[in-house]
């Protein structure tokens, strides 16, 4: 099957796909953020609480309280560390009466794509047959309407926002 239009919008994997597709070269690494949920824990707090000393925040959810705030630059291959989400516990003792049930626990990670400037790459490529949004680390659904709207004005035929070009990252760009 064959488009005359693609939009690249995949997240921690869209390099890839954008030197293939584009022959673009996108510094884009993968930002793996970890979390412990605690599903016996879901009544310990009644909003979200952050150590600033411990660096890490606890979150209550309906399946529990979830412990968050560790990432690492590992790329897409490597396998998780979830060792990185149990120490999430650990950071956690000593800051109740009573220590977190972790009983049931399961770590998770996730990918994040991140860029050297932390900004995204909204951009079009190929004479507009290729559309480009990618590269909002922590922020993608926060984000994700107004990249909408960008991209939609990409599609219409109107240029990218220079501050999320994918070319910024050449030598000489401006």
């Amino acid at each position: 099957m064959a488009s005359r239009r693609v939009l690249i919008a995949t997240g921690a994997h869209s390099a890839g796909l954008a030197k293939r597709l584009a022959g673009l070269h996108v510094p884009l690494d993968t930002e793996r953020g970890y979390h412990l949920m605690l599903p016996h824990e879901a009544g310990r707090l009644p909003f979200a609480v952050t150590s600033f000393e411990r660096r890490f925040i606890m979150t209550p959810l309906a399946g529990g309280l979830r412990l968050a705030g560790t990432v690492e630059f590992a790329g897409l291959e490597r396998p998780p560390n979830h060792e990185r989400a149990w120490q999430l516990l650990r950071l956690s003792q000593g800051l109740f009466e009573k220590d977190l049930n972790a009983q049931g626990a399961t770590p998770w990670m996730g990918f994040r794509p991140s860029l050297p400037d932390s900004l995204p790459v909204i951009d079009q490529a190929c004479a507009g047959r290729v559309l480009l949004a990618f590269g909002h680390q922590h922020l993608g659904l926060t984000q994700a309407a107004v990249t909408a709207e960008l991209v939609g004005a990409l599609a219409a035929g109107k240029p990218a926002p220079a501050a999320f070009r994918a070319d910024r990252f050449q030598p000489g760009a401006a």
